[in-house]
């Protein structure tokens, strides 16, 4: 009766504390055997639920509105879209294939803050957008982790990945680090 060890719980991320990361692969067959053409300035919201929209989100949204060039889209449940600005284009839930299109499509994906650690990141990543998400102004410990884990950003394993693909900021900051990936994204090849 030994016990189970640390680095013997297998997890999908790497866990600073030892445990042994599995690691998976996102990729999506269809979209790399005929990617679509970059949509200059498409910014898709990674958000799927309208209770993510806080008023906090919703002035960063406003701010990075503004943009010139910028069209932001989601995809929340047109059931659970009452109250989304106007500025913001929904699409509602799509399908696989839809989603896939439109992140093949999109330039940015802005995190809202929530969900922690949702795959979004990676899906978008794996299509070719830069991601935008925040990063909280005090460690975040979450009741379904590890307490002695507390996140820094929403998604602290796709903030490895660094600039310019990842930009982990406050909300506030949210224009600038918008507008700083739309101009890489757009420095990179078709």
């Amino acid at each position: 009766a030994r016990g189970t060890k640390v680095n013997e719980y297998l997890v999908p991320y790497p866990y600073p504390c030892g445990n042994t990361m599995i690691g998976f692969r996102v990729e999506d067959k269809a979209y790399r055997a005929d990617p679509p053409p970059k949509k200059k300035g498409l910014v898709l919201i990674l958000g799927k639920e309208a209770k993510y929209f806080t008023p906090a989100v919703r002035r960063a949204l406003d701010a990075v509105s503004k943009l010139d060039g910028v069209k932001l889209v989601a995809t929340v449940p047109r059931d659970k879209a009452r109250g989304l600005p106007a500025f913001i284009e929904n699409r509602g839930l799509l399908d696989a294939a839809g989603y896939s299109k439109l992140l093949g499509e999109a330039q940015v994906a802005l995190g809202l803050g929530d969900p922690v650690l949702g795959p979004g990141a990676l899906d978008a990543l794996e299509h070719g957008c830069a991601v935008v998400q925040v990063r909280y102004p005090k460690p975040r410990v979450e009741k379904w982790v590890n307490p002695r884990l507390p996140w820094r950003t929403q998604h602290d394993f796709v903030d490895a990945v660094g600039a310019p693909w990842v930009a982990s900021v406050s909300l506030e900051e949210y224009p600038d680090a918008v507008r700083r990936a739309l101009d890489a994204v757009s420095r990179e090849p078709p």
